[in-house]
Order: structure tokens, then sequence, then C-alpha cells
């Protein structure tokens, strides 16, 4: 198969991406390692107009000109006009030549995409379903549904903007949920925002971690009664919930000797940090940028507990990567985790309180010879449910089905 993949960020550049991203990369680079002809499209991190070629592991990578990063694009995010009439006509033209240089060129040079699976970015989204009337006629679109951060964005934008998400949603030819309570928490978001969500068909699986590169390396739990916590995670609003954490860790001053290492930026991370200060913790709590990963293992291996506070959640990356290493994990009772962090089996859970945080982090305190039992429960469930070959074989399946004219329909993990 000739395979297109998309997201605006690319993974194969030293650049932060998230984890729809990095799961994204291992799908693409593992088609690649088994014969594919696949194509990894991202937008240029720079505000160069020409489209650039590299190739990393076996994946053709197209870097095309950033809507995002021209200075016409630049002065109108500033002056507030990306919004307006006139905004709204020069994003589109811009988006326009996006698709020209990635679809435009490979039908010029003689090639089809025979399947795209793309991230859900409306502005692609719409220029790929535009190509595939014309440039790429038939190709066959599938949009990885990660999260429900268009559902916040239809709050803000109002009905027109649920009627254009709705539009794109609807027209792609298959969504890949990632669990079915993922599946469960974007129908319901839907509803709630009123956007009339019936994808044409839909099929349920999610990548995983690669266990030949996440090697079992957890220290095991520190001596004495305390815990060293670690939570690293994008400091997002209307997602991620550091707050709890901190005002838990804020309830805990006095009562039980901790160490907490806070890894992520975002828009939230300025107003936590002087949460912090206002709470006495700047000693015990430290808060850093995003780290190179193998950076980011070493932290974990030396943790006590990954804390994972969120209000939603996909199929988190940093969880299934602590569960891999051994790192034990304590995350919020929320859709979908419940699907993977397994209560007693592979992790703990816990209500969105910062009084239910607190006490929930004395109990594992008070329990610590329990966590290497668990890190070694949790390490067997990762590596059976989300072993990235299981996983590709999957994908593979699914996205000849839709190469071949046969809708993956709905189904079950593993079916």
């Amino acid at each position: 198969m000739n395979i297109l993949f998309f997201s605006e960020q690319s993974p194969f550049l030293d650049t932060r991406v998230g984890g729809a991203e990095n799961s994204m990369r291992l799908i693409a680079e593992g088609l690649a390692a088994r014969g594919h002809d696949v194509t990894y499209a991202s937008l240029r991190p720079d505000a160069g107009r020409a489209p650039r070629e590299l190739t990393r592991n076996g994946v053709r990578i197209r870097l095309c000109a950033s809507p995002r990063r021209s200075l016409r694009g630049r002065l109108f995010r500033r002056f507030g006009l990306r919004g307006s009439a006139v905004g709204r006509v020069f994003d589109g033209l811009a988006w326009a030549r996006v698709r020209r240089q990635l679809f435009g060129a490979a039908a010029k040079a003689g090639r089809r995409f025979d399947v795209a699976y793309v991230f859900y970015e409306m502005d692609f989204l719409a220029q790929a379903l535009a190509a595939r009337d014309a440039e790429m006629r038939g190709m066959p679109i599938v949009m990885r549904m990660a999260g429900v951060s268009w559902a916040d964005e239809i709050r803000a934008g109002g009905p027109g903007l649920a009627a254009r998400i709705g539009g794109i949603f609807n027209a792609v030819d298959a969504v890949n949920y990632l669990s079915p309570s993922s599946r469960d928490l974007v129908e319901a978001s839907a509803r709630e925002v009123g956007l009339g969500f019936a994808p044409q068909s839909s099929f349920l699986a999610d990548i995983g971690v690669d266990a030949g590169n996440t090697a079992l390396g957890w220290r095991g739990p520190s001596e004495g009664p305390g815990l060293t916590l670690l939570c690293a995670t994008r400091f997002s609003p209307n997602q991620k919930r550091q707050d709890l954490l901190i005002e838990a860790l804020g309830l805990l001053r006095g009562k039980l000797p901790f160490r907490a290492t806070l890894i992520g930026d975002g828009p939230t991370r300025e107003p936590l940090t002087r949460r912090l200060i206002e709470l006495g913790l700047g000693e015990q709590v430290e808060i850093r940028p995003f780290a190179p990963q193998a950076e980011l293992w070493e932290v974990m291996r030396g943790a006590d507990l990954l804390c994972h506070p969120c209000d939603h959640e996909g199929v988190s990356k940093i969880i299934l990567e602590s569960m891999m290493i051994g790192l034990p994990v304590l995350a919020s009772d929320v859709t979908p985790l419940p699907d993977y962090v397994i209560e007693g089996e592979t992790g703990h859970r816990v209500r969105n309180t910062p009084e239910a945080w607190a006490a929930r982090l004395m109990e594992i305190a008070g329990a610590k010879g329990e966590l290497p039992a668990l890190s070694a429960r949790a390490r067997t469930f990762v590596e059976t449910a989300y072993s990235v070959e299981r996983n590709l074989d999957l994908y593979e399946a699914r996205l000849r089905d839709l190469a071949e004219g046969a809708p993956p329909g709905k189904s079950r993990p593993g079916a």
C-alpha cells in the first residue's frame, strides 16, 4: 500500500510532540518496515514556503509550508484578524497551498495514496476531503480520534463551528477510536455540544508502546516513609489537572515526606508555579520544561509513582510507557482510563478532588511494599494488550480493507 500520514506537527523532528503524533510515528515506521510505501506529511516548523523532504526509518517525510508560520499568518494573529472574513480567506489560500504541495505534487509525479491516516485537525482534513474528490479521487481517509478538544472549541465557537466540524467528521471514510471507553467519551461529548456525529465506519485500535525501546528499568520504591512523585504532561486547561495534585500536596505538607517533579509546558504552568509558592511548596516541588525522551525515562526509573490528574484522556502514552518501564501509576478515575489503569491490577485511580488525591497518596505511601507486585502486573498487561507488533497487525488489516474498498466496520480490539 501507498499510505499517507498527516499531523500538523512532525514526530520525526527534534521538537516536542504529543502522544498522538508519537503513536502515528510508530504506526508509520512499522508499516514501512513491512514493505509499504509510507509518507508522513506535516507543516514546516519554520516560515519557509518551499516543501522539504527527508527520510527517517524508511518513512518519506514531507514538510509543507505552514499557514501558522507565514508572515501574513503571524500578523493576522497579532492583530486579531485570523477569525475575520479577510483572515479566513487568506487562511484558506494558505491551506490550499499545503494541498498543492502534498496532493498536487504527488499526482503530478504519478503517485497515488491508497489511504490517508490523519489526526483530527480540521483545516487539513478539509483539504484532504477536497483532494479525495480531485487529485486523489476515491482515496479513503481515516481520522484518528484521540480526544475531545474539538468539543471545547465548539463550546467557544458556537453552533456554526459545530456544523463545520460535524460535516468534516461525518465525511471521512473511517474513524479510529482508541478504546471502547474513548469511543463512549467522544459520542457523549458530541451529544453534549450538539454535534450530529454519525461516522461512516469505525474501528478500535491503538498502537501502544514499543517494548524493544522501553526497557524495564524501574529501580523500585524508595526507602523510608515518603514518596517521590512524577507528573509529566502538558499544562493544558480543560483537560490536564496538575492543579489537583498541587492542592493535594499542599494538604500533605508536614504530614507526609515527599518530593515531586512536574514536567511540561503550556498555558497553566505559570499560574500553577505561583500557586506552589503560595502553598510553601517551592522546595519540595520542582517544575521543569519538557525533556528529551531518554532524560524523561531516567526520571521515571527513579520515581515511586507517576501521577496523572486529568478531566479526560485518550490512551495516554506517558501512562503506557510508565507501565512498560515498571513505574506504578496513580491516575484520575475518568473515562477512558479504566480501560487500562485497572484499579489494584495495573495501577490506581482516584476521584478528582484534592482531598481524595491527598488521601490516596497517604494510603500508597503506607503500603509501598505492594508497589513492586503492581509494577510487574502492569508490565505484563501492557506487553500483552499494547504491544506494537500485535497492534500493527490490526492497523495493517484495517487500512488494507479501506484501500481495497471494504469499510472496516465497528470492531473489538484485537478482532
